[in-house]
C-alpha cells in the first residue's frame, strides 16, 4: 500500500495534477477540448485549486470547467449529425485515425479539433459497415438468416450512439460533477481510492447489503434509448405480478403512481442509475412503468403497476460445495469450495454479514469431512473491511492483520 499511496506535497505543483486528473476523467481520449481551452484553465486554476479546495471553493470551479465540455460535446455531437446527414464518405481515401489517443495532444483549436473530429466518424461508420458486412458473410456461410438485416443503417446507429452520449452529458448535477472532481483530487494521491457522492454511497450501501427494495427486474440501456428489461429476478415483485417480460422496452416511469400523465417522466436516453433510482422506493410503494411490449406492434404501449418489494440478491451471496476428487492412485479427497462474491454487509442493522454466512458454511464443510479448501475470491469487488478482518480468524490464530491510519 506504501507504494500506491504518493505523499505529494501541497503545491501548485499538486493542483496542477489535480486539474490534469480531473480534465482526463473527463475527456480521456482528448476529442473534445482543445489546447486553447486547457490552456485557459491552467491560466486560470493550474495552480490555485488546491488552495480553493482548502477554502471550500473548488466545486465552483469544477463546474466551470464541466459546462465548457458540455458545450464542446454538443458541438461535436452537432457536427457529427451534419456529417452523416451528409453522408459524404470517400473510404479509398489515404487517412488513417488513432484507436487511442489518451497519450495525444489535444487538438489546438476548433478548426483541428473539426478536422479530428471528422476523421473519428468517418472511421466509426466504417467500423459498423465492416462489422455488418461481416455479420452477413458469416450468416450465409452457415446457412443462417442475416442478424443485420432488419437493423438501423450504420450511420443511424453511429448517431444514436453520440446522441446517448450527450444525454448522459448533459444529465448530470451538481453532485454528480462534484464526485467527477473529488474523486480525480482522490486518485491524484492513490489510484485506488475514490470519493462517493451520498447517491453513490447508499447505492454502495445498498449493493452490500445483497438486499434491495425495487421490482427485482435487470436493466439494460438500448442503443435507441430506451431502457430494456434482461432479466427478472425469481420470486422478486416483477417477477410475482408476472405482467413485466423479457425484452419488454421501458421508456417512462411514474415514481408515485400518480396515474397523472404529467408524472410520467421520460427516460428516454437517461442514465442507468438514474433509471433505477426512480423505479426503486419505499417498500409497499407502487411505481408505474410506461412499457412497450416485447413483440408487440410499432409505437404500442402499456401502463405496467407493480408494488415495490424486498428483493434479495442470492446470486451475490456466499455459497459454498464439496468436490470428491480422486488421485493417480484412485483415492478420493475431499475438496471444500467457498465462493464469495464481494465482502458484503449490511453497514446499518448488521442483519446481513458476508463473515455470518462464511462461517455457517465452513462449519458444514467441516462436518462433511473436507481434505481441503478453496476460498474463490475471483470476480470479488471488496466491500467491508470489518467483515475480511473478522473472516481472517477462521484461518489463522489471533494478531494483528491490517493497520488502518488516519
Amino acid at each position: 500500500q506504501n507504494s500506491h499511496f504518493a505523499r505529494l506535497p501541497f503545491n501548485a505543483e499538486l493542483s496542477q495534477r489535480f486539474l490534469d486528473d480531473y480534465l482526463k476523467d473527463l475527456d480521456f481520449q482528448r476529442l473534445y477540448f482543445t489546447q486553447e481551452d486547457v490552456d485557459g484553465f491552467e491560466a486560470k486554476y493550474g495552480d490555485k485549486l488546491h488552495t480553493m479546495l482548502l477554502h471550500g471553493n473548488s466545486v465552483p470551479a469544477a463546474n466551470e470547467i464541466y459546462k465548457v465540455f458540455e458545450k464542446r460535446v454538443e458541438e461535436r455531437v452537432a457536427l457529427a449529425e451534419k456529417l452523416l446527414k451528409e453522408g459524404t464518405f470517400d473510404f479509398s481515401a489515404d487517412e488513417s485515425v488513432m484507436l487511442s489517443r489518451k497519450d495525444a495532444a489535444w487538438p489546438k483549436n476548433d478548426k483541428e479539433a473539426a478536422e479530428l473530429w471528422r476523421l473519428q466518424i468517418k472511421e466509426a461508420v466504417l467500423g459498423e459497415t465492416l462489422r455488418r458486412e461481416l455479420l452477413t458473410k458469416l450468416s450465409k456461410e452457415q446457412g443462417k438468416a442475416d442478424p443485420g438485416s432488419a437493423d438501423r443503417s450504420p450511420t443511424d446507429k453511429v448517431s444514436l450512439r453520440y446522441k446517448r452520449f450527450l444525454n448522459s452529458v448533459k444529465d448530470v448535477d451538481e453532485e454528480e460533477i462534484a464526485n467527477y472532481f473529488l474523486s480525480s483530487i482522490a486518485r491524484a494521491y492513490d489510484p485506488h481510492t475514490d470519493y462517493m457522492s451520498f447517491r453513490e454511497m447508499n447505492r454502495f450501501k445498498d449493493g452490500m447489503k445483497n438486499e434491495l427494495v425495487g421490482i427485482g427486474a435487470l436493466l439494460q440501456g438500448e442503443e435507441d434509448g430506451a431502457t430494456k428489461i434482461m432479466g427478472i429476478v425469481v420470486g422478486g415483485p416483477a417477477d410475482r405480478d408476472g405482467i413485466l417480460k423479457l425484452n419488454d422496452r421501458v421508456v417512462a416511469v411514474d415514481t408515485l403512481n400518480t396515474g397523472k400523465p404529467e408524472d410520467m417522466i421520460d427516460i428516454m436516453f437517461m442514465k442507468i442509475d438514474k433509471v433505477v433510482d426512480y423505479i426503486r422506493g419505499k417498500e409497499g410503494s407502487s411505481v408505474a412503468l410506461k412499457v412497450e411490449p416485447a413483440g408487440g406492434a410499432p409505437g404500442e404501449t402499456k401502463i405496467v403497476v407493480i408494488q415495490r418489494g424486498k428483493v434479495e440478491m442470492k446470486d451475490e451471496q456466499a455459497s459454498g460445495e464439496v468436490i470428491d476428487m480422486k488421485n493417480e492412485k484412485g483415492d478420493t479427497h475431499r475438496l471444500g469450495i467457498i465462493t464469495l462474491p464481494s465482502f458484503y454487509a449490511d453497514f446499518e442493522e448488521g442483519k446481513v454479514r458476508c463473515s455470518v454466512d462464511v462461517e455457517r458454511i465452513l462449519k458444514r464443510l467441516t462436518e462433511e469431512k473436507i481434505d481441503g479448501l478453496i476460498l474463490d475470491l475471483r470476480n470479488n469487488g471488496g466491500g467491508s473491511l470489518e467483515e475480511v478482518r473478522r473472516m481472517t480468524g477462521f484461518f489463522i490464530e489471533s494478531g494483528p492483520v491490517v493497520q488502518v491510519k488516519n
